[in-house]
């Protein structure tokens, strides 16, 4: 049966080549079939428009900047490797042909961050004084080298010295180097910037002099009964209520002149008051576990533990001043950097007890103040997985005492650095704040 088909088909083609011979034309080859065409007629669709699908079109041009294949094609028709580079000049270009910006970001920088260095003044002193930073920009990558504040556990070990974001640049953060951009993105390093800001000159502290502001006498059951009143907030919108600072805690240098009712000048007072060194020194790093000034409830330590409370209001009042809502964000950040370092540590206090601690009841004693700390239960429950991840030695015994100290409500009074872990109340910086064994003093368990 296919016989026949075959010499038809080949006496046929003869035929035509015969007649193109004779009249001279070329003649060109029949276009192929498709698959789907038969020897039937084709039945077409009630439209009549081509199917855009299965038509043949031109095949669109190569974009040179897309990446897949083998390589990338450049203007000139050249192509080169995206892998890293292993030999100078890379494969496909000349020692000799100059490169455009772009293409030599992509050949040698490609996936590496840049890093541009900072050289900023300091506040209050001359210019022989400076500190150093570096920022990072992604180039095709990660937009900075530092590792993600939750996964390194820094929330409480940096702060920004004005406003509650994360920081956007290191010289935002109280401490310095900046523990924000400290650690690295690998396991065990640091960033450039922590390197760079540890070369900077930093003045001796400032001495201080006679305040002229001072503060009023006053017992313990007034400054915890304002400083319940504060958790509400500041009675910014009443002058009148402003002032009462003075009649209760301060003394106004200009009553009978020029009282002190503005808010501005309120601030300044603040500032002279806590300016003494009276007060405790927070900017000291063996002063920053500062649970260790109100750990100790017995008489022996009643001097240290009003005077901590009593810096605290004074903080508090001073902290909700500078954040009224009367002041601009421009405002607020240009008086914070003005203010001396060792004030900008109280207020670095006064945020951390206003986010972490409340007031449950108080009295004429020290023994009688009780406080709830907010970041309690997630801390105990933090410090639970981390012992169960790390296989803790004694875990189960580890973690029966923890939910009974819980429950019974003990785990403050274990020591000072589980008080500053249980309750939240870690000033940032780079300090031993946690003991051995926050769980328990039993050295089984630690």
């Amino acid at each position: 049966m296919s016989e026949p088909k075959k010499k038809g088909l080949l006496s046929g083609l003869m035929r035509r080549i015969s007649n193109a011979q004779g009249s001279g034309h070329e003649v060109k080859d029949p276009p192929s079939r498709r698959a789907s065409e038969g020897d039937a007629p084709v039945r077409r669709h009630r439209s009549d428009r081509p199917d855009v699908a299965n038509s043949r079109r031109r095949p669109r041009r190569p974009d040179p900047r897309d990446v897949k294949g083998k390589g990338r094609e450049q203007p000139n028709g050249r192509r080169y490797e995206p892998a890293p580079l292993s030999e100078w000049p890379p494969s496909g270009i000349a020692s000799e042909e100059e490169l455009t910006l772009g293409h030599a970001m992509e050949l040698i920088s490609r996936g590496v961050p840049a890093h541009k260095g900072h050289k900023r003044p300091i506040p209050h002193a001359s210019d022989h004084y400076f500190g150093l930073y570096t920022t990072t920009a992604g180039n095709h990558g990660d937009d900075n080298d530092t590792v993600n504040q939750h996964d390194a556990m820094t929330q409480l070990t940096t702060l920004t010295i004005q406003g509650s974001n994360q920081p956007k640049y290191p010289w935002e953060t109280l401490e310095q180097p900046s523990l924000a951009f400290g650690f690295g993105g690998r396991p065990g390093t640091i960033t450039l910037n922590h390197w760079a800001n540890m070369f900077s000159v930093i003045p001796p502290p400032i001495a201080l002099r006679d305040p002229g502001v001072v503060p009023r006498e006053v017992d313990l059951v007034s400054i915890f009964d304002r400083l319940q009143d504060l958790e509400a907030g500041l009675e910014d919108d009443n002058d009148e209520l402003l002032y009462r600072l003075y009649k209760r805690f301060l003394k106004d240098p200009d009553k009978l002149f020029s009282p002190h009712k503005t808010m501005e000048k309120q601030i300044t007072d603040l500032v002279m008051c806590l300016s003494s060194p009276d007060w405790i020194d927070f900017s000291i790093p063996k002063n920053q576990v500062v649970t260790k000034f109100i750990y100790d409830t017995s008489p022996a330590n009643h001097k240290q533990y009003y005077k901590f409370f009593y810096q605290l209001l004074l903080s508090l009042e001073l902290e909700l001043r500078i954040n009224s809502k009367k002041h601009t964000d421009w405002a607020k950040e240009r008086l914070v950097e003005q203010i001396p370092p060792r004030i900008q540590w109280n207020l670095a206090l006064a945020r951390r007890w206003r986010d972490f601690v409340r007031i449950e009841d108080y009295g004429e004693e020290p023994d009688q103040i009780k406080l709830r700390f907010k970041m309690r239960r997630r801390q105990v429950s933090m410090l639970k997985r981390f012992a169960q991840m790390m296989k803790w030695p004694n875990l189960a015994d580890t973690i029966s005492e923890l939910k009974q100290r819980d429950a019974e409500g003990t785990l403050m009074i274990v020591s000072s650095h589980a008080m500053a872990f249980f309750s939240g109340l870690v000033l940032p910086g780079v300090c031993t704040y946690y003991s051995p064994s926050p769980l328990s003093s039993r050295p089984e368990l630690s």
